[in-house]
Formats: C-alpha cells, structure tokens, sequence
C-alpha cells in the first residue's frame, strides 16, 4: 500500500468519524431532572410602562 493510499484511507476515516458524530450532536439528551418552564414566569411580548407600551423583540 502506497503513501497515497493511507492518506485516502485516513481521510475517509476521519470524514466518517466526523459525520457520525455530527448526526447525534443535533438534539440534546433531555435530562432526568429537568421541569418544563411554567407559562406564569416566561417573558411577555409586550410590557405597559409610564412611558408608554414596549414590544419585546428577540434578535437572532
């Protein structure tokens, strides 16, 4: 087996390797302890003040 060879074969190994491990990593393992966030303490969209009403906006 030639040096060509071993360099296309590490390759193919280390790009499968990489995507395998890419396939699992899209969803986290959802915990034993965790609780669901309760609707009461979440963030609303828009807030009266003294000075007006204030839309919230998420950047992403």
């Amino acid at each position: 087996m030639n040096a060509n060879h071993r360099v296309q074969l590490v390759t193919v190994g280390f790009v499968s390797a990489l995507t395998f491990t890419l396939a699992y990593a899209d969803t986290p393992p959802k915990m034993k302890m965790s609780t669901d966030i309760p609707a009461q303490i979440t963030t609303p969209d828009s807030v009266e003040t003294r000075i007006g009403c204030r839309e919230l906006v998420l950047s992403r």
